[in-house]
């Protein structure tokens, strides 16, 4: 049985009938053809103001990334549903000074810290920190002296929604995207 069903095979290839197998075409990363896959170290973020839409996409995308994350918020369901839905970590407003100190006694450090408020966290600066996004409709660069390592960028967000900021946002947060600094990056 096995040489008919070899014959009947070499036969069709002969005809050029032989059914190609149908398989998922891979990259030689593994990923599928198309996509792109880029190796993230687990960071340890911390969010100015997840209030905004653009705040909370941030803070999603990168608990998707598997970052640990922290945010600050006013004290609301909003905030409280946003930490419950990502597994983020999040700070009212109101004690929010006291956020960077905590941090640094729970994760030993800060590695990148997303300005989405405009206002620069206290005590931050000795966080062992390597990058800085700046990110709103009116980003400028911060005012931040550069450090070993350290990289502070800006992005606007006129022009792109907030799910796209936060995805670039995430690209300017990894360690590969270490090149790019002192950057604002403006869409039309």
């Amino acid at each position: 049985m096995a040489d008919n069903y070899l014959e009947k095979k070499m036969e069709e290839h002969r005809r050029g009938v032989a059914a190609v197998a149908s398989s998922r075409k891979l990259s030689p990363t593994g990923s599928r053809r198309g996509t792109v896959a880029l190796r993230i170290d687990p960071l340890r973020v911390f969010v100015t103001d997840a209030a905004p839409e653009v705040g909370q996409a941030v803070v999603r995308r990168l608990r998707e990334a598997g970052c640990s994350v922290a945010f600050v918020a006013e004290n609301g369901e909003e905030a409280v549903q946003l930490a419950r839905s990502s597994g983020a970590r999040f700070y009212p407003r109101n004690v929010a000074g006291g956020a960077v100190a905590d941090l640094m006694r729970q994760w030993r450090g800060i590695d990148a810290v997303i300005i989405t408020d405009g206002c620069w966290p206290d005590g931050v600066a000795s966080a062992g920190l390597k990058r800085v996004v700046n990110i709103g409709s009116d980003a400028e660069l911060p005012d931040v002296a550069p450090g070993d390592g350290l990289t502070v960028n800006a992005i606007s967000t006129r022009g792109i929604t907030a799910a796209d900021a936060a995805e670039f946002c995430l690209y300017l947060c990894l360690k590969s995207s270490s090149f790019i600094d002192r950057r604002l990056f403006e869409f039309a």
